[in-house]
């Protein structure tokens, strides 16, 4: 449950009382790692890394004294102007519903005071060193307002929707054995990441998109997740024991985070989720 921004700010002004250690600045190095002013949208991770001092605040935090207070208020101001460019499908950022619901913003705030503190000292009177992480998914991650926006719950019992994902050692996927999730390679193609891409045909039908996986599964995981390798994909619990690989095949000109397999792996793809449902679940991982 969010809390309410007044005590959410009452929860981060007592984390104040506190100094932590530890963490580096972060850097952009892949597509999976998109930067922006003060922080970094981590894909593989599911979390957005906000950084005090960045590269972009290095020379005022040289040449003047700042508190804890103000760097947090920098940092907050940066996180909103990051999470605008943030892509959820081909129809929507976040900036345009921000645009649409100026009440969004303020939730949005919410899960910037409850961040994880990584790190939060002095390290000289005057200059602070902070980093916070906020989460993609999960019960305080960003995603959950906009897929409520765009998805509005159903009446769905709960217990048809969340699915418990267990850690087991990966093996490919073997035929007789049912499937558990899907992998889709999509590397070489130039694709981006976002909150909800759609797997299509080579006809532009959907095999896979925002509304395809229930309800409160989307909002506690997502409805995909990111590698840059397909040996880390294999080892991710989400897809379980014996995923379907297939290599996507082009992206979309149009929104290049919409991904296209072939025909013959279509096929495969919707015989081999009807026998366990892991698009229903969102069993699914993208490597870029």
């Amino acid at each position: 449950m969010m809390l309410p921004v007044s005590t959410s700010k009452i929860v981060l002004a007592g984390m104040l009382a506190v100094l932590f250690l530890g963490g580096n600045a972060i850097t952009s190095t892949s597509t999976l790692h998109e930067e922006g002013p003060s922080g970094t949208i981590n894909w593989e991770k599911g979390e957005i890394v906000m950084v005090y001092p960045s590269k972009t605040t290095m020379g005022s935090f040289k040449k003047e004294p700042h508190d804890i207070s103000s760097a947090l208020q920098k940092l907050k101001a940066d996180y909103l102007k990051l999470i605008q460019s943030l892509r959820i499908n081909n129809t929507t950022t976040v900036g345009e519903l921000l645009e649409e619901d100026p009440n969004l913003k303020e939730e949005c705030l919410d899960s910037f005071y409850l961040a994880h503190i990584q790190k939060m000292t002095l390290l000289s009177p005057g200059k602070p060193a902070i980093k916070l992480v906020i989460p993609l998914y999960g019960e305080t991650g960003i995603s959950r307002l906009f897929f409520y926006k765009l998805m509005p719950p159903t009446d769905a019992p709960i217990h048809t929707v969340l699915r418990s994902c267990l850690s087991h050692p990966s093996v490919p996927y073997r035929l007789g054995i049912a499937p558990t999730g899907l992998i889709v390679d999509a590397r070489g193609l130039q694709a981006y990441p976002c909150l909800a891409p759609d797997l299509c045909t080579p006809s532009g039908n959907l095999l896979y998109s925002l509304s395809s996986p229930q309800f409160l599964h989307t909002l506690s995981f997502g409805t995909v997740a990111y590698h840059e390798s397909l040996d880390n994909a294999l080892k991710d619990p989400r897809i379980g024991e014996n995923p379907l690989v297939v290599k996507a095949t082009s992206v979309s000109t149009v929104f290049r985070g919409n991904l296209y397999v072939s025909l013959a792996d279509a096929i495969r793809i919707q015989e081999a989720t009807r026998q366990t449902g892991f698009l229903e679940t969102g069993h699914v991982i993208i490597v870029l």
